[in-house]
């Protein structure tokens, strides 16, 4: 991996999702980690730096929103881009999350394929 490759961090509690973008996103020579819950989410994402977090909104341990706003508390995790994943189509949680200034999309699961989030990372990230 050369110094221009974005880092990106993948907060998804299913396997074969989380495997499956990982696979998409190294194959477009993105640097990829991995957290299966939000808790473990939570501690990569404030330990490290990221140039792009993909997050899931239901997760065990700690959702998806609380991640995002205990991740913002963070000085260097101001302005990470983030992009929300889930099959929860719920209006109410959709507009808090787009609250987050830095939030740039909120994908339904079952609406997007793996393409088009691969799109919408490179869009966010300014690597079309």
């Amino acid at each position: 991996m050369n110094s221009d490759t974005k880092h990106i961090l993948i907060i998804e509690d299913d396997s074969l999702l989380r495997g499956v973008l990982r696979d998409e996103l190294e194959r477009e020579n993105f640097q990829v980690s991995e957290a299966k819950d939000g808790k473990v989410g939570l501690e990569m994402a404030t330990s490290n730096s990221y140039d792009l977090i993909l997050l899931d909104i239901v997760m065990p341990n700690k959702d998806g929103l609380s991640v995002l706003r205990q991740f913002r508390k963070h000085d260097h995790a101001s302005k990470v881009p983030v992009i929300l994943l889930s099959n929860l189509n719920d209006p109410e949680k959709v507009a808090e999350a787009m609250l987050d200034d830095y939030v740039h999309d909120y994908l339904v699961k079952s609406d997007w394929s793996l393409a088009d989030v691969t799109k919408k990372v490179k869009t966010v990230l300014g690597v079309l």
